[in-house]
């Protein structure tokens, strides 16, 4: 009986020291409501090594971030650097899992933003260029005004209505890409890349292990480069009526197309060969792939 009671008593124990950590843990968590007005700021670099940071552009004069810290974060460090402004969530060299910071960050829609982190959700809005360097996470954009350059190891990316350049290099994750501007250059090692644009103008898309979609019209004058290892393509021209295509497939891959000009194809030891040209074959589409499928359809 005893025995029992103390085995009892032992479980009590340990249930208020989780329940104390628990209440010693949360006590951590700072909470961020700053102001910082923006003179002779034209740009600003945001270091965070997990959890989310969003950034949204407004009509404003002045940067505000509100939202709580990583609950292991030393410090938000906010120091001026000619005329970049730089936010660093300071963490401690070896981190125990946890959810990050939590930031909502509100600027003028003028101002550059620069980022860099290990495994955040960044998430951006109504703002102007953008770079991203990230080892993880996933990264949404929308409505910027102007180019936008990412550089991930491995994330899935979104992003829609960029009025500038965007390029991306990524190593693995999924890209969808809508209304797209600018020209646009993907590169990516391992992943689905999915774009969808009311009219095409210039993009140069690369892909070695997964599928390429396009779905759109081509502009006059428009140029699309796909090119993948071992991946399907597809090309949905819409309504597209002047354009000539060069289709190559090495190896193993296959031609499908479902168009009504069947133009010229042909086959030797290399692989196949296909050469349409609809109208007066203004825009220019080279497709290729070593060991997947290239559907062409309208």
């Amino acid at each position: 009986m005893n025995n029992r009671l103390q085995c009892i008593k032992l479980q009590a124990l340990a249930i208020l020291l989780f329940m104390l950590s628990d209440i010693v843990v949360a006590a951590k968590i700072e909470k961020i409501d700053k102001t910082i007005p923006l003179i002779d700021i034209k740009s600003i670099e945001v270091i965070n090594h997990r959890g989310k940071i969003s950034f949204e552009g407004k009509e404003t004069d002045s940067l505000t971030i509100t939202g709580s810290l990583d609950e292991q974060a030393i410090a938000l460090n906010i120091s001026q650097q000619q005329n970049r402004l730089v936010l660093d969530v300071q963490l401690p060299e070896h981190l125990a899992p946890e959810k990050g910071s939590n930031l909502k960050i509100t600027l003028p829609g003028s101002i550059a933003i620069q980022v860099k982190g290990i495994s955040s959700q960044w998430r951006f809005k109504h703002t102007f260029a953008v770079q991203i360097e990230t080892v993880g996470g996933d990264i949404r954009l929308a409505d910027v005004l102007g180019d936008v350059t990412i550089d991930a190891v491995s994330a899935d990316i979104d992003i829609q209505n960029v009025q500038g350049n965007l390029t991306i290099d990524s190593l693995s994750g999924k890209i969808m890409l809508a209304e797209i501007a600018g020209l646009v250059e993907v590169s990516s090692v391992e992943g689905n890349i999915q774009f969808l644009q009311k009219m095409i103008n210039q993009a140069f898309l690369s892909n070695v292990k997964g599928s390429i979609s396009v779905k759109g019209q081509l502009s006059a004058g428009a140029w699309l480069n796909v090119d993948s290892v071992d991946g399907n393509i597809l090309l949905n021209l819409g309504q597209s009526d002047s354009f000539r295509s060069i289709i190559n497939v090495l190896e193993d891959g296959e031609i499908i197309n479902q168009l009504s000009e069947k133009g010229q194809k042909s086959t030797d030891e290399k692989g196949q060969y296909l050469n349409v040209i609809v109208g007066d074959g203004l825009a220019q589409i080279i497709a290729t792939t070593v060991s997947g499928k290239v559907k062409l359809m309208k």
